[in-house]
């Protein structure tokens, strides 16, 4: 176990997204140590079984283009809120929102909703990324959420929904032969994906007029679509509040953004 291990720390340092997967191994490490022996348990096939798909990849090659530093070809923005997600694209110009139902606003904390926001940003802006290798970078007001992006070591027990979103960008990194980098953007300088959020009593036609009469930190390259979060992703979210341990109780209040605070007249 501790050969396969180390073997596939390698192969973590040209398949970055891997990372994320060594914990439960690590974990059964530590346990056969002590005891002699280990059970490899459900989660840690599943992370076996996509380890399969990681060395398949690597051995058919892995373009130098996903392991060098690189100019980003997607730069995405994301942000959540205790009532909902939303992000956009500043290279394709493609926003998106999605509000929580009251189960899923109290199946999940603040940062698994940053973390879930920046996953599905991702995953949304690199179907509109026409490059053969893309590099995305995801921003994110969240610091927990940023460096999870990179690397998570979480506790398979008490962090299934972590887990999973984990799980689920590093598909997404590769099926799209993709890289990805993330950085911290405070969350003042956040105005656009705040506003989606947050800014659900405006329509899309109104919340794209507001962002074309602000003068937000990123500037859209061309007029803002906005498109309906696909029923795929809302059935996963849906999967995800089933995973939750213990639910939260329910005491928040819905907000508007500072972009809508100096809307007048609507």
């Amino acid at each position: 176990l501790s050969k396969l291990i180390g073997r596939l720390n390698h192969v973590a340092f040209i398949i970055p997204s891997a990372r994320h997967f060594m914990n439960r191994l690590r974990k059964l490490e530590r346990t056969a140590e002590r005891y002699g022996l280990a059970k490899i348990s459900g989660e840690a096939r599943k992370d076996l079984q996509l380890w399969l798909k990681f060395l398949d990849k690597a051995n058919a090659g892995i373009s130098i283009n996903n392991i060098i530093f690189r100019q980003v070809t997607s730069l995405n923005l994301s942000d959540s809120c205790e009532m909902g997600i939303g992000g956009y694209g500043h290279q394709s110009s493609i926003g998106w929102r999605y509000e929580f139902t009251t189960d899923e606003q109290i199946s999940f904390d603040i940062n698994q909703k940053k973390y879930m926001a920046s996953s599905i940003n991702q995953k949304i802006q690199l179907a509109f990324d026409s490059s053969p290798f893309p590099c995305s970078e995801d921003i994110t007001d969240n610091t927990s959420a940023c460096a999870w992006m990179y690397k998570s070591n979480f506790d398979p027990k008490s962090h299934p929904v972590n887990n999973e979103i984990a799980r689920e960008t590093a598909k997404t990194l590769m099926t799209n032969n993709a890289s990805s980098y993330s950085q911290h953007l405070p969350g003042a300088a956040n105005d656009i994906a705040d506003s989606l959020l947050r800014d659900f009593h405006l329509t899309d036609k109104q919340l794209i007029a507001l962002f074309e009469h602000t003068n937000p930190p990123y500037l859209l390259k061309q007029t803002m679509r906005i498109i309906k979060l696909p029923e795929e992703i809302i059935s996963w979210i849906a999967s995800l509040a089933q995973l939750t341990i213990k639910k939260r109780e329910l005491k928040w209040a819905r907000t508007r953004s500072t972009l809508a605070h100096g809307i007048i007249g609507w």
